[in-house]
């Protein structure tokens, strides 16, 4: 005999919910495309909700840009940087470093470095 089962919407939440996997680890992948010209992508995965902040530098090591701060959700997330500086300025092409720092709820922290390349 068929049953009809209809689900509250917290039931359906939580299904939803749980086919989402979340990563295992914190980590910070290449960016995509590298090289770039002008916009690239940096993908960041949080396997528990953290006070994160992304970070952009010169090969000299300063700071040009912050794409990321504040507090995200446990989960894989991405960041668009379209190659210019915290003024709005474009940059000059070169080799450039981008930093992860994050916060975990547990209170542990993480850093993460990797180097992309913008060509114009």
């Amino acid at each position: 005999v068929p049953v009809a089962v209809t689900l509250n919407k917290s039931a359906q939440t939580l299904a939803a919910k749980s086919l989402i996997t979340l990563p295992e680890e914190y980590s910070l992948q290449q960016n995509y495309p590298n090289p770039f010209n002008p916009e690239t992508v940096i993908e960041y995965h949080l396997p528990q909700a953290s006070d994160v902040s992304i970070s952009i530098y010169n090969i000299r090591g300063q700071l040009v840009r912050t794409l990321v701060n504040g507090y995200k959700e446990a989960g894989i997330h991405h960041a668009i940087w379209n190659s210019t500086d915290a003024t709005g300025a474009d940059i000059v092409s070169g080799i450039y470093l981008y930093r992860i720092k994050a916060t975990g709820e547990d209170g542990r922290k993480y850093s993460f470095t990797r180097r992309m390349v913008l060509l114009k």
